[in-house]
């Protein structure tokens, strides 16, 4: 009985906590055409009425898709707006370390860390993948990034338009006050691709940190909605035998990071895992999902970036966790 008191007190007297966002921002976008991405639908409007591009857009079968490529203004005034709205968010809580998900470059994710950088951050990454859309995978810390790599994952019996619909396993390696910390970051394939799809995301990102041998979590879009969830038990026998998850170990009174207006559902597409066996744990009661006002609607809903009401910043609420190590 002795010897585990003095185990403990030992732990907590060396422990470190680090505290961790994880946070789709929805199209972080500049306004520059990328030949090599499907971007132009973010571009300003005065941009847009070239014969190209309107054959382009006209092309589009989904019709909000279509309207927003031809019509959305995505001018500089509203790239600042929308920066503006998703620091605030990012301000509102004092987290050392930000996953982010849809960055479209390095240069929007050091605009973004211009504007927090004032809360302590010393540190930020993006490496681009294969997206066609160019919707990236991005890091802001306070502790200094030793190293960072964008694994692929291949996707079993799946078309190749479907394998350029995907994102890497973004791992990066921190140095808390002298301690190595791993954080990989995801964002797995959307819903209306096939569940076997998010399956095979789950196995690359299990099979890359079972090499880890060092403190680890895994934050992003994991793209796992409530109704898949309960037919598939895709957090079940995928994530829970190789990491605790946040919404399982805390978060008790939450309701979900999305909202789905179609069939009124809440999901947990996003979320933060620790890795076991990793010498990491949650600090329970610090885990939720943050609803700041200028994001959340009088019925509790996430709102959108709305250009023209300046109002909204994500279709995603972001998440939060303390971690202990």
């Amino acid at each position: 009985m002795r010897f585990v008191l003095i185990f403990f007190l030992t732990f907590a007297l060396n422990a470190e906590k680090v505290s961790v966002m994880t946070f789709n921002v929805e199209n972080l976008f500049d306004n520059k055409d990328d030949p090599n991405r499907v971007d132009e639908t973010y571009i300003a409007l005065k941009d847009k009425q070239t014969a190209k591009h309107l054959e382009g857009c006209n092309l589009i079968e989904v019709k909000s898709w279509r309207d927003s490529c031809l019509y959305l203004d995505w001018n500089d005034k509203v790239i600042d707006i929308k920066l503006q709205n998703l620091s605030t968010v990012i301000l509102s809580e004092d987290v050392d370390i930000i996953g982010l998900q849809e960055v479209e470059n390095i240069g929007m994710l050091e605009r973004l860390y211009n504007r927090v950088k004032q809360n302590g951050y010393v540190a930020y990454d993006l490496i681009e993948g294969q997206d066609e859309r160019g919707i990236d995978l991005g890091v802001i810390s306070k502790f200094p990034i030793k190293e960072s790599i964008l694994h692929r994952i291949e996707f079993a019996g799946v078309t190749t338009q479907a394998q350029r619909d995907t994102r890497g396993v973004y791992e990066v390696t921190l140095d808390v006050r002298g301690k190595d910390f791993k954080v990989f970051v995801v964002h797995f394939p959307a819903g209306h691709h096939a569940s076997s799809m998010r399956k095979d995301a789950f196995e690359s990102l299990n099979k890359i940190a079972s090499k880890t041998t060092v403190p680890a979590v895994a934050v992003g879009d994991f793209n796992v909605n409530s109704t898949e969830d309960k037919v598939e038990n895709i957090y079940r026998d995928y994530a829970s035998p190789i990491w605790k998850i946040s919404h399982v170990e805390g978060c008790a009174d939450c309701l979900g990071s999305t909202f789905y207006f179609r069939n009124r559902t809440w999901s947990y597409l996003d979320s933060i895992m620790v890795l076991r066996n990793s010498g990491a744990e949650f600090v329970p009661e610090s885990i939720k999902v943050v609803k700041h006002p200028l994001q959340t609607d009088k019925e509790g809903f996430q709102i959108r970036f709305d250009q023209k009401r300046k109002r909204g910043v994500s279709d995603h609420f972001p998440v939060v966790a303390e971690i202990v190590f």
